[in-house]
């Protein structure tokens, strides 16, 4: 099954790389009539409130007499509504655009469409194919003029309003009339299941493009630049504290509606979340206690007041991204200490990854408006890039034109994530932002991206403050406030039933490389749920669904993988160029010959590698010796130019033999650069050089004389050789094949021992003249995985090799021209 989809986007990319990628729209969609297939059988599940919500009653007791929720009707008490939407406004962040993708307020679709449908298909499993037996449609737009009544008569089902209703019921959380979301047993004859979506402008990446992307300004189009949006929603969860008590922490959930997701994979709709953990300033290092929850949730206003011990800054931030998640903690060294107490504690922290200072300070420099670290310009908006380029395999897959480059998910800093896409691919953020520049102009209101104020520091195009203007946060409680209000009140069923129901965010399944790989499975492929839904939702850190990611840093000029050079504007394009300065020798010349070049006009972004996954060294520098088993055939070197693999002496035309060709072995030096991509996979430069005597014996001369010839071989070789690790520890046997360029010549040539002229041959030889497979072990006692030129590794190689080539002279038919030889080296490496 999953064959034929991977096979249709194959083809697909072949007939657009061929016709251009065309300017046709089709409205048909993606596996249309047969999508089922793809989706998982099983119902979503919402996950619940925390203990400590209900317990402090983070959204108002709705039990008290001065309850009251009205303005808006969201299930939260209007008073606590205030508190929770400053708190959000406080601490919305600031997203910076890698792409033209900005979140969205999802509601802006049924603003500006004439139709806005919800659709419910229903599917019977029952049979040995499922079978779509009924498709209704619950169009929002309108629904508000024609409320369900409240004593439903003939005719009133059709209504948008009551089918909705019903729709509730079948599926409400404390008791469902569907009996496959609320029982475990299915009927016999028939086994209902039902699939409820909405559907977004575009299917794949060619239609995304032109429905989100303004084809001017290249920028979203106008009707979307007012519905940039983020949904807030705090919780409170319990956690561990020294002495065994009851700690607890307040944090903010800002989610991010896409319309759709293009990279790795590819699917309709997306969110997203970041988290933020608050505390006071003066506890934020410690959990906090149920008297301080309370007063938060009293709406002091020593919390708001600016350079205060109490007031409330940023604990933590969590960047999630696709199933992992990275955490910036505020609090280990506390940035909010003097200048000389966060040192010290940062000398008496011991660093658990590569560059982990670097870390440390930029988290502190986030934490402040401005460089003077002032308790009075606390910084209490989180920093995030979005809009990521996928650096994937897929990329093969796709034609050229600029597709993979909103994989959506929220990230801490510029630089290339490896690891964190599909099948291993990285993600990378090329945008760039000066917060301090960027909070020192008054009133910063972000801009709408184009490709001229992009990927440029504090331009005030690329950055989305999620505070300005406030109506950006709308605050989302948790379900259970909602879950009954969207039965008894037409309003808030219209507003708030996406919070409960089982719907997915786009049309089901998607064109995307990984679709049905496994049935009924989560391939990347499908429509996402709601928030509600996510195994992020209420649960703070690393969690079902989400890895930590807790990467090493090390610089941009370190050596990357063979898909890390991809351009996403290339596709299948990218077997070109960025494939082919992957190969020895031109990965030698771009990676360390152009080295000063890149870094003067290159990016120059840092690269991050989770901890299971990062090399212990990037690039190794050998020396040693070598001792070449020389082939006997260099001798006929030893015969003139011209003369088709004869001589004449004395007049007599004389073929040597094979039996008349000697060839010394030699020892000689060598000399090897290794690049490292990964732990297994490794390009290799190696220069040697070596001489050899030869002589050739002629007989049958003119005097029936045996006549011999004689010189001394000078050869030089360069080899480039791909290496795969069989083990990555301290002991790595590997095997090596390759190419390469050998040159040589004749020097000191003799003729029964009087000197020859002339002296020295010309050059032999030419590039990729050679070829060869080998073999080998490399000892490596003691492993660092410090930065480049600090983490230094001492080893020993042995490796054996057999190469192949041709001679170069044109001889006749009796004698063979071709060389084989091999060679055992013996080298000590450097790594880094």
């Amino acid at each position: 099954m999953w064959r034929s989809g991977y096979l249709r986007l194959a083809l697909l990319a072949v007939f657009l790389g061929l016709s251009g990628g065309g300017n046709r729209l089709s409205a048909q969609q993606p596996y249309e009539g047969e999508y089922i297939r793809f989706v998982p059988l099983s119902y979503p599940r919402l996950v619940s409130r925390t203990e400590a919500n209900a317990f402090f009653d983070l959204y108002g007791d709705a039990g008290d007499s001065a309850y009251r929720d009205v303005d808006p009707v969201n299930g939260i008490n209007d008073s606590r509504d205030l508190l929770l939407t400053r708190l959000g406004e406080r601490f919305a962040p600031v997203l910076i655009q890698n792409t033209a993708a900005i979140p969205l307020d999802f509601k802006v679709f049924i603003k500006e469409s004439s139709s806005f449908p919800l659709f419910v298909d229903t599917w019977d499993l029952a049979g040995a194919e499922a079978e779509l037996i009924r498709t209704e449609v619950i169009d929002f737009v309108g629904m508000e003029s024609t409320p369900c009544p409240s004593v439903v008569t003939a005719g009133d089902e059709e209504l948008a309003d009551c089918r909705l209703l019903a729709l509730l019921r079948e599926f409400r959380p404390s008791s469902p009339t569907d009996e496959r979301f609320r029982t475990l047993t299915v009927g016999a004859e028939s086994e209902l299941f039902r699939v409820l979506y909405v559907d977004f402008p575009g299917h794949d990446e060619r239609t995304w493009k032109e429905a989100y992307q303004d084809p001017v300004t290249r920028g979203i189009p106008e009707k979307y630049k007012d519905a940039v949006k983020s949904y807030v929603h705090p919780f409170i969860h319990e956690v561990d504290t020294a002495g065994g008590e009851r700690g607890y922490e307040l944090v903010l959930q800002y989610w991010f509606f896409y319309p759709f997701n293009d990279g790795g994979n590819n699917h309709e709709g997306d969110w997203e979340h970041v988290n933020v953990a608050i505390a006071p300033r003066s506890r934020v290092a410690s959990p906090l206690s149920a008297e301080d929850i309370q007063a938060i949730l009293r709406y002091e206003d020593r919390f708001f007041t600016s350079g205060g011990e109490e007031e409330l800054v940023i604990k933590r931030v969590e960047y999630y991204f696709h199933q992992d998640v990275m955490e910036l903690d505020y609090t280990r060294p506390n940035v909010y200490q003097a200048e000389q107490a966060w040192r010290s504690e940062v000398l008496e922290l011991t660093e658990d990854r590569v560059a982990e200072r670097w870390f440390w300070q930029q988290i502190r420099n986030l934490a402040y408006l401005d460089p003077s670290y002032s308790l009075d310009a606390i910084n209490t908006h989180p920093v995030g890039y979005i809009g990521a380029d996928n650096k994937g395999t897929d990329q093969l897959f796709a034609a050229p034109g600029g597709k993979n480059r909103d994989s959506h998910g929220t990230y801490p800093f510029p630089g290339l994530y490896k690891n964190v896409g599909p099948a291993g691919a990285s993600e990378e953020i090329s945008a760039r932002f000066d917060h301090w520049e960027y909070f020192s102009q008054p009133a910063p209101r972000g801009g709408i991206w184009t490709p001229l104020l992009g990927p440029r520091a504090s331009t005030h195009g690329s950055e989305q403050p999620f505070y300005l203007p406030p109506e950006r946060i709308e605050v989302v409680p948790d379900w259970e406030r909602v879950a009954d209000l969207v039965v008894s009140d037409a309003t808030a069923r219209r507003e708030w039933s996406w919070l409960v129901l089982p719907l997915r965010w786009g049309y089901p399944v998607a064109e995307s490389p990984f679709a049905g790989v496994v049935s009924h499975a989560e391939t990347g492929n499908l429509a996402v749920v709601g928030p509600a839904f996510n195994a992020g939702w209420n649960r703070a850190g690393a969690s079902a669904g989400f890895a930590h990611y807790s990467p090493n840093k090390f610089d941009w000029f370190v050596p990357l993988g063979w898909q890390d050079g991809f351009q996403n504007e290339l596709g299948w394009a990218n077997l070109t160029l960025p494939t082919f300065v992957m190969l020895p020798p031109l990965d030698l010349v771009w990676r360390v010959v152009a080295l000063p070049f890149r870094a003067l006009f290159g990016g120059n972004k840092p690269v991050f590698f989770p901890k299971e996954s990062v090399p212990f060294r990037f690039i190794s520098a050998t020396g040693g010796v070598s001792f070449n088993v020389v082939s006997d055939n260099f001798a006929l070197l030893l015969l003139d130019d011209g003369e088709a693999g004869s001589m004449d002496l004395g007049g007599a035309v004389i073929a040597p033999t094979e039996g008349d060709l000697f060839a010394e072995n030699r020892w000689g030096p060598t000399f090897q650069i290794t690049i490292f991509m990964g732990r297994r996979f490794g390009s290799q430069n190696t220069l040697r050089h070596w001489r050899s005597d030869l002589r050739l014996a002629l007989d049958d001369g003119p005097d029936g004389e045996r006549s011999s010839l004689a010189g001394e071989l000078n050869f030089w070789e360069y080899a480039g050789s791909f290496r795969y690790n069989l083990a990555t520890n301290g002991i790595q046997p590997f095997a090596k094949a390759g190419y390469g360029w050998s040159w040589y010549r004749v020097e000191n040539r003799t003729a029964d021992g009087e000197a020859r002229e002339p002296q020295t041959s010309e050059w032999y030889g030419g590039p990729f003249n050679t070829w060869h497979l080998g073999a080998g072990i490399e000892l490596i006692p003691v492993r660092s995985y410090a930065p480049p030129l600090r983490g230094l590794d001492v080893g020993l190689l042995v490796e054996y090799g057999i190469y192949f080539q041709g001679l170069g002279l044109d001889l006749p038919a009796n004698l063979d021209a071709s060389i084989a030889r091999s060679s055992v080296s013996a080298v000590l490496t450097l790594s880094f």
